[in-house]
């Protein structure tokens, strides 16, 4: 015999408040579901792990050109695996996340470029993400305002979010923005750094993410790993920022995923002294935020504190201060670029990024904040 289903209900035949909390439950927790949805990956391959085997040039779903500047030359973006560079053989990293990478190895001067086009959702928050390996054989790197190796010297690698309707080698109006440039003077990296920009205002648009290098001194290995557009649904708390390998400092203050004004204010606060309670006052926290408290927002803030210089110093002069790091952080936040954001905003010398493009590689590369 088939039981009928239980029912705890009162005598006039409301269900028991037993039901009623139950169901208050189940619904919470389907909102919560809902409001932790996974972002959407918008780029295909960009693990490169699909190819044509090591060592060849052909990746799934991205487009590879090289031009050498003899028809003697050779180089190209390979599927590299293993700690050795594809061709020239010298001492790599390996892959940060799987077995390949796309990396660049030539044998005389030319330019090459790896790109892919991506449609940018119309609402919600949208970002790029990248793992960026540079080996300059030469002692230091050239950018004029060109990918044209003949243009001499000219030894830049360069990470640009492009209109596709631009010529492929454009670094003047084409580029919508620029997440990475290689500047004389610059260090080549040891291993993978992180590179990252907010796509969010380029919404309803196909851009395109370009990799591009030119070599005409040397050599220049560039290995390009865990390309990524995410983006997030309206309504739902899937982070928006991919923080995968970490980074030196979290700018993301309340916990919900984005960078905000709202955390600009909490770490200029923090930065002018105020503690606990007075962080909070007058916010209204959006339903993604996690850190709302006065000790979890006393917690994230401290640690923008950590290290000599402090981490937070972004405009280079070995402080931390509200009047010039807390403020040149809102202004980058609420998308003031160049001298709009620096005036007033950074200390005099010895402040050793005290010009715009300086203090936002550096927010960019240590803080994975994105800004344009």
């Amino acid at each position: 015999m088939v039981r009928p289903p239980v029912r705890f209900t009162r005598a006039n035949g409301d269900e028991a408040p037993i039901m009623k909390a139950i169901s208050a439950c189940v619904a919470g927790f389907l909102l919560l579901l809902s409001m932790t949805t996974s972002a959407i990956e918008l780029v295909n391959n960009g693990s490169f792990e699909t190819n044509s085997g090591a060592g060849s040039a052909t990746f799934s779903n991205w487009t590879v050109v090289r031009e050498n500047s003899s028809a003697l030359g050779v180089g190209n973006f390979f599927a590299q695996t293993g700690n050795r560079s594809p061709s020239a053989r010298l001492d790599v990293p390996t892959a940060p996340a799987g077995t390949f990478s796309a990396m660049t190895d030539q044998t005389g001067p030319g330019r090459t470029a790896i790109y892919q086009d991506v449609s940018v959702p119309a609402t919600g928050p949208v970002w790029l993400a990248l793992r960026l390996f540079v080996l300059n054989q030469t002692d230091d790197f050239a950018a004029p305002a060109s990918l044209d190796f003949n243009v001499v010297p000219n030894q830049q690698v360069r990470v640009d979010v492009m209109n596709p309707a631009a010529g492929l080698w454009d670094v003047g109006a084409g580029v919508l923005t620029n997440a990475f440039v290689t500047q004389p003077g610059g260090t080549a990296a040891s291993s993978y750094i992180p590179v990252s920009i907010n796509l969010q205002p380029f919404a309803g648009q196909t851009v395109r993410v370009r990799v591009s290098e030119v070599d005409n001194l040397h050599g220049l290995v560039v290995g390009v790993d865990q390309v990524s557009v995410t983006s997030v649904p309206v309504g739902t708390c899937a982070p928006a920022r991919p923080r995968a390998g970490g980074a030196a400092c979290n700018l993301d203050l309340d916990g919900d995923g984005l960078l905000t004004a709202t955390d600009a204010l909490i770490a200029t606060r923090y930065l002018l002294g105020f503690r606990n309670a007075a962080l909070a006052q007058g916010i209204t926290f959006d339903a993604c935020a996690t850190n709302t408290g006065a000790a979890a927002l006393n917690n994230a803030a401290s640690l923008l504190l950590a290290g000599s210089p402090p981490i937070i110093d972004i405009d280079g002069d070995g402080l931390a201060l509200g009047s010039t790091d807390g403020l040149l952080l809102l202004r980058s936040l609420i998308g003031l670029t160049g001298t709009t954001a620096t005036n007033g905003a950074v200390a005099s010398l010895p402040a050793s990024r005290r010009a715009w493009t300086a203090a936002r590689d550096y927010l960019n590369q240590t803080c994975l904040a994105g800004v344009l």
